[in-house]
C-alpha cells in the first residue's frame, strides 16, 4: 500500500551539499549538529515559540526548531534585518553563488512568515545553508575536533551579545553567556545519553 504522502527530504539535500563543500558526512552534520541544537533550542519543536518568562505567559521572537528571529520583513532594534529573515538570505545567497536554482520554498518564504511557517526538515535545512554562508560558522571543524559544539553553538548559532568572539563584551555579558553555553553542554549531554541523568 503506497502512501501519497510527500517525502520532505530538504535536510538531507541541504546536508549533503554542504557536506559535500565542507567535507563532511550530511548524516554527521544532521546528527550531530542540527538536532542537537534544535534540541536545545525547542526542544525539536518546529512550532515553538520563544518563553521569555519564568510563568510561560510571556513569548519572545525566536521561533522554530532553531528559535529563529522574527518575522520575514521585520526589523530588529538595530534597524536590521532579523534572524529568521537573515538565514533565508544566506540560504538564498548559497544557490545563487554557485549559480544553482533556489529551491521553491526558500522563494516561497514572503513578508509576514517566520520559521515556523516552514516543515521541520526545512528549519533543518535553512540552518545548514545558514550555517554555511555565515561568516565565521564551519562545521568541519566541530567534525575534526578543531571546536566544540557548545562553541559552534555559542558564535555561530546563539546571538547573544556576551559570546566568546564578541571582544567588546561586558563582564555581565560574558557572565550570561558563560551560563546559556554551560546550559548548551548539560542539554546536548543529555541529547547524546537521553538516558542519563542531569
Amino acid at each position: 500500500l503506497l502512501s501519497n504522502a510527500i517525502i520532505d527530504d530538504s535536510a538531507l539535500i541541504a546536508a549533503t551539499q554542504v557536506g559535500k563543500d565542507k567535507k563532511v558526512p550530511a548524516n554527521w552534520i544532521i546528527e550531530n549538529i542540527i538536532k542537537p541544537i534544535a534540541q536545545h533550542e525547542s526542544g525539536d519543536d518546529p512550532l515553538k515559540r520563544q518563553d521569555v518568562s519564568k510563568t510561560g505567559d510571556e513569548l519572545g521572537i525566536g521561533r522554530g526548531v532553531m528559535q529563529f528571529e522574527g518575522e520575514y520583513g521585520q526589523l530588529g532594534t538595530d534597524k536590521k534585518p532579523m534572524g529568521f529573515e537573515t538565514a533565508v538570505g544566506r540560504s538564498i545567497r548559497y544557490f545563487t553563488n554557485k549559480k544553482q536554482p533556489v529551491p521553491q520554498w526558500l522563494k516561497d518564504i514572503k513578508k509576514g512568515d517566520d520559521a515556523r511557517s516552514l516543515s521541520k526538515n526545512k528549519q533543518y535545512a535553512l540552518a545548514i545553508y545558514d550555517f554555511r554562508m555565515k561568516k565565521g560558522a564551519d562545521i568541519s571543524k566541530v567534525y575534526k575536533g578543531e571546536q566544540t559544539l557548545s562553541n559552534f553553538w555559542e558564535n555561530s548559532h546563539w546571538a547573544g551579545p556576551g559570546r566568546s568572539g564578541n571582544p567588546n563584551a561586558t563582564q555581565e555579558q560574558r557572565n550570561v553567556a558563560k551560563d546559556r553555553t554551560e546550559s548548551f553542554a548539560r542539554s546536548i549531554a543529555t541529547h547524546n545519553n537521553p538516558y542519563k541523568q542531569q
